[in-house]
Parts: structure tokens; C-alpha cells; sequence
């Protein structure tokens, strides 16, 4: 290590080369100045020294501390997993058992128009209900848009009522609609006369066991009459079945 070109035995060898080169260098008179002098050295000394290795007692370069946020998020695998609700399967009356989880038909938004394809919409709607009514015996739907005077809607739902209170069921009895007419006129009562070509069908009663009881025939094309009442905002069937001296 060398400071300002002189080595460590540099600085003795200056002293000496001054010392015999013919320059009187005053003795010391004492020992303080002698220590003096060898405190001045050691302190030459120790500068170097510290020059070459720094202050081990001085602070360092500080670490910067770094704090995080904790992730409070749940790991995928804390997650729970939400399932969801599965919709039985309908299926169709069978020797099994009766038809099971059939959906109600929906209304269509047209079937509640004041209009002649509203009518039809809505005489369309009412025959699926009725044919949800044969295979499940639920008769609250089409309850909810017939009058309770229509004594042949009433004459059905006993007939199939029956049926299933003997724990029987029924497969089938599917009502098709081949045409719809309606001349779209105000009868006395203001309600609106129509005709609907329909058929039904076959139709096949099992008894408790599973067995057959007895089987319908599909019918023939035949053609019905549908009055239905517009009151409020929607349709109300108010009778339905074979025109009068059929």
C-alpha cells in the first residue's frame, strides 16, 4: 500500500535521508517529545492503515427495508367450488311409471294480443296445457286461463282425474293443431268465436302394475269450436269442443 508514493518503510527512510544530510535535526530533550513524536507516527500510521482497510466501526450503507401487503386472497384452492342446481331429466310415461319433470309451457308474449294472431297464439298455447294436463294430471295452468263455466274442459279433466285416481296413467293423447280460423268478430257477449282442426293421438292406459290396460286409437282430423273472452290484458278460454248439433 502506498500513499502519496512512499511506502511504509518510505517514511522512515525520509527521516533518515534528512537527518545525515548534513541538516542539524534538534534532539529531543525530554521523553515527552520523543512520544510525541512516536505518536505522530502512530498516527501516520494508523491513518494509513484505515485509508486501506475504512472504519470497521463506521455504519455501512443501509438496507432498504421492503414491506409487503400479505396477499389475503384465497388460493385456488381455498375457493370454494359452487355447483350448480341440476334440472331433472323429463321423461315420458312408460310400464315404469308415469311421465316425471315435465316442464309447464311457457306463454308466448304474442298469446296475450287483442288481435286475431294473438287469439291464435294464445287457442295454440291452450291446447299444449292441455296436453301437459293428460301425461302429468297437473291442472293448475290450464286452470289459470279457462273459465270455470266451460263444462266440456270440465268434463276432461274429471275423466282424466279418474284415471289417475285409481293409480293408473296415461302415455300419450298428444292434440295437434292442423288449422286456425277465426273471422275475429264481437259475439253478443263480446267474446271471440274460432275453429280449430285438431287431432288427437293414441293414447295407452297402464295400470298400477305397470301393465297395459288399454289403448285409444288416434283420431281423425275433426274440427272444434274455441270462445275465448279478451278481458284486461290477456285471453280467457271461455268454452271449448264439437259445435252445437254435431
Amino acid at each position: 500500500m502506498q500513499i502519496f508514493g512512499f511506502g511504509y518503510s518510505g517514511v522512515f527512510d525520509w527521516f533518515d535521508s534528512h537527518r545525515f544530510s548534513g541538516v542539524t535535526v534538534p534532539q529531543p530533550r525530554s521523553t515527552f517529545g520523543s512520544r510525541r513524536t512516536t505518536a505522530a507516527l502512530v498516527m501516520i500510521l494508523g491513518l494509513l492503515t484505515a485509508g486501506c482497510q475504512g472504519d470497521p466501526g463506521a455504519p455501512g450503507p443501509s438496507t432498504p427495508v421492503v414491506t409487503t401487503s400479505a396477499d389475503t386472497s384465497p388460493s385456488p384452492s381455498q375457493v370454494p367450488t359452487i355447483t350448480a342446481p341440476t334440472t331433472p331429466e323429463p321423461s315420458s310415461a312408460s310400464s315404469d311409471g308415469p311421465a316425471a319433470n315435465i316442464p309447464v309451457p311457457e306463454k308466448p308474449p304474442l298469446a296475450d294480443e287483442n288481435s286475431v294472431e294473438g287469439l291464435e297464439a294464445f287457442t295454440e298455447y291452450w291446447i299444449e296445457l292441455l296436453n301437459y294436463a293428460y301425461i302429468t294430471n297437473d291442472w293448475a295452468p290450464l286452470e289459470g286461463v279457462t273459465d270455470p263455466g266451460c263444462d266440456t274442459c270440465t268434463a276432461i279433466q274429471k275423466s282424466v282425474q279418474r284415471v289417475y285416481g285409481d293409480e293408473r296413467w296415461i302415455r300419450g293423447a298428444e292434440i295437434e293443431v292442423l288449422s286456425f280460423s277465426s273471422e275475429f268478430e264481437l259475439n253478443t257477449a263480446g267474446s271471440v268465436s274460432s275453429f280449430v282442426q285438431k287431432r288427437q293421438g293414441e293414447v295407452t292406459y297402464f295400470n298400477p302394475d305397470g301393465s297395459e290396460l288399454s289403448t285409444d286409437l288416434p283420431t281423425k282430423p275433426v274440427i272444434d269450436v274455441a270462445i275465448a273472452l279478451h278481458e284486461g290484458d290477456r285471453w280467457l278460454m271461455l268454452d271449448y269442443g264439437k259445435p252445437e248439433g254435431t
